[in-house]
């Protein structure tokens, strides 16, 4: 398995998703104004959410690269994802983000 490198910045760290980043994962997703440029444009359900934290995991293993989850050290608070996404079928390499 590989092991996702934790990034740190003044206010963030960017680290792996763990499990009990799922609950504000599925209320980011969940947000019609926060999806409406992602994806086909319509909030993600609960299953959908956890099969995208499983895609940003597998896409780690599989390119050695990813989204990290995005936590506010302050406060600890998940507040989005950030990295780099490449999966099979799609045209290049693209910066991925989404923040609460």
């Amino acid at each position: 398995m590989i092991s996702i490198p934790t990034l740190e910045t003044a206010r963030l760290m960017l680290r792996q998703f763990r499990q009990n980043d799922f609950e504000a994962l599925a209320a980011l997703h969940a947000d019609p104004v926060v999806m409406r440029y992602l994806s086909d444009g319509r909030p993600k359900s609960r299953a959908e959410t956890w099969l995208a934290m499983a895609f940003y995991l597998g896409h780690w293993e599989l390119r050695g690269y990813g989204l990290w989850a995005v936590e506010e050290k302050a406060t600890g608070e998940f507040v989005g994802r950030i990295g780099l996404l490449n999966p099979e079928g799609w045209p290049g390499l693209e910066v991925a983000w989404t923040l609460a």
